[in-house]
């Protein structure tokens, strides 16, 4: 071996022996900043390793899977995970200067700690740690905490952010979402739910992943899951406005609601009632929750918007199928305007469509040819088009006279679809009355609202009118 390879390789394991000697200082270092940072901080435990938080003698906090349930003579509630956390890691990344050690003698007394009430003990699987907050402050505004771990006294001087740990209001922890299950299961799923009001109830389940109607006024109904889905993301976004201690009088809700998941058929119900000028709000957790036996606590919310929470029950029909068809069926339409009656028919072989009479009281007789029979397919189009801004849940009291109305017929005269418009215009949003934007439409049995200028076109005769002088038309 020359000496060039020698001297190389001798070199390569000095390299060799310095760089470990210098990861293992480093790691070293790391290892006693992080031992350093554990002795500092006043209460050295992780965040998700306490299990129950003891509130002074009266209230207790369980965590119970990912969950916080605060439990006490008047309350049984759900915590916010996020805001109990927080206010969790907030004291335990404080730190403090020990002011005793394991064997020494403190003179509790002389800290007033027998006078303090201000007691907040945590909980882990091998651990028990009480925190009393001494009354005395110290010159620069600091406090005393006596920590007991594990039966261990000591005595610690920290900053006055512990007050704030120990003065939390417990309604600052709880959850403020008034009717969120997926808060207590993220994985349960509605399969059914009940609606009751003033004006009558009705029920939705859900089968073979579709929903469907189950009270018996509702049993011809399509239900367009798309709005049962946005408006379960409604309720479960509803906020309270506050906690309340009112007693209500629970046999006379003015609404309710109730869902059950498919996780263990849990069931979820919302009451409202109405008493002394406010809408109080009843929660209900029936078994199958972490509540276990069940849970019920009372909030107040906005009047005008918890009605949202509890639509009518045509809100959540398909409107395509009251304005679908099938369209092979139709072989004929009779259209009906300002006293014009005028009657097409389809020609089975060429596919096309033909002006077969025209018939108008007081007036002489329309001539065929100033129709164009090739507005079928165009109506035909328009109504397919129709998007209705709302139902109404009944026949409306008065709808004057009808303006136009279109009647598609099979071959042995029977209606396919019927559709009759009415001139009066009215708001298209429910409960506003400053905006007339809308008309009303009746399809079949059915009453909705359209946007005017979606149905202007259908009102005039002059759609129908044949410019060109079309030679299909008989």
């Amino acid at each position: 071996m020359n000496k060039d390879l020698k001297k190389t390789l001798f070199f390569s394991v000095i390299v060799f022996v310095f760089s470990c000697f210098v990861i293992f200082e480093i790691n070293k270092l790391k290892n006693e900043e992080d031992v350093e940072e554990i002795k500092n901080k006043v209460v050295a435990v992780e965040t998700n390793k306490i299990q129950t938080i003891v509130l002074g003698n009266n209230s207790q906090i369980e965590k119970v899977d990912t969950h916080y349930l605060i439990k006490s003579e008047d309350l049984n509630d759900l915590l916010s995970t996020r805001s109990v956390e927080s206010w969790l890691s907030s004291a335990l990344s404080l730190e403090g200067r020990k002011l005793s050690n394991e064997d020494e003698a403190v003179d509790w007394k002389k800290f007033q700690f027998s006078d303090s009430n201000q007691k907040i003990s945590l909980f882990t699987e091998q651990r028990a740690i009480e925190l009393t907050l001494s009354p005395m402050r110290s010159f620069d505004g600091g406090v005393y905490l006596k920590v007991t771990d594990n039966k261990k006294d000591y005595l610690y001087s920290s900053g006055k952010e512990w007050v704030d740990f120990f003065d939390k209001n417990v309604n600052l922890l709880r959850e403020t979402k008034l009717f969120d299950w997926t808060v207590i299961d993220p994985e349960s799923k509605p399969v059914k739910f009940d609606v009751k009001t003033k004006k009558g109830s009705y029920s939705l389940e859900k089968k073979d992943n579709t929903w469907q109607p189950v009270t018996d006024r509702m049993n011809e109904w399509m239900i367009d899951g798309a709005k049962v889905e946005s408006y379960f993301s409604d309720v479960k976004s509803f906020l309270i406005n506050d906690f309340s201690d009112e007693t209500v009088d629970v046999k006379n809700p003015i609404y309710s609601l109730t869902v059950f998941t498919d996780k263990d058929e849990s069931q979820y119900t919302l009451n409202v009632y109405e008493q002394n000028n406010s809408m109080l709000a009843k929660v209900s957790y029936r078994p199958g929750s972490v509540f276990g036996s069940g849970n019920e606590n009372t909030f107040t919310v906005s009047g005008e918007n918890i009605k949202s929470l509890f639509p009518d029950a045509v809100d959540f029909k398909d409107f395509k199928t009251d304005l679908s068809f099938e369209e092979p069926k139709v072989k004929k339409l009779n259209v009906e305007k300002d006293k014009i009656n005028l009657k097409f028919y389809k020609d089975i072989n060429n596919n096309s469509w033909h002006l077969t009479k025209a018939t108008s009281e007081n007036k002489l007789n329309p001539e065929p040819e100033e129709f164009n029979s090739s507005s079928v397919l165009k109506v035909i189009d328009t109504l397919k088009g129709l998007k209705p801004e709302r139902y109404l849940d009944e026949s409306p009291k008065s709808m004057g006279k009808v303006e136009a109305s279109f009647m598609f017929l099979d071959e042995n005269d029977q209606i396919v679809k019927g559709l009759k418009l009415f001139p009066d215009k009215t708001s298209c949003i429910k409960g506003q009355s400053e905006s007339k934007d809308c008309k009303l439409i009746q399809v079949d049995k059915s009453f909705l609202l359209v946007k005017e200028n979606e149905i202007s076109k259908l009102t005039s005769i002059d759609y129908f009118k044949n410019k060109n002088k079309d030679t299909s038309v008989e």
